[in-house]
């Protein structure tokens, strides 16, 4: 059941780093929060699905 509940927080990760602030010309800073939102959300589905495929 966990696996199921990581992988929900980490779609949920991509999709709102990716929405955030898109379409407006943000900061450096901004820019790499999102980037390391996005980052983090992909790592957790790839753990996930590894857990749930196993």
């Amino acid at each position: 059941m966990g696996e199921w509940i990581e992988l929900f927080i980490g779609i949920l990760l991509v999709w709102g780093g990716y929405t955030w602030n898109r379409g407006t010309e943000a900061g450096g800073r901004k820019n790499l929060v999102r980037l390391a939102i996005l980052i983090v959300g992909i790592l957790l589905i790839i753990v996930s699905v590894i857990d749930i495929l196993s």
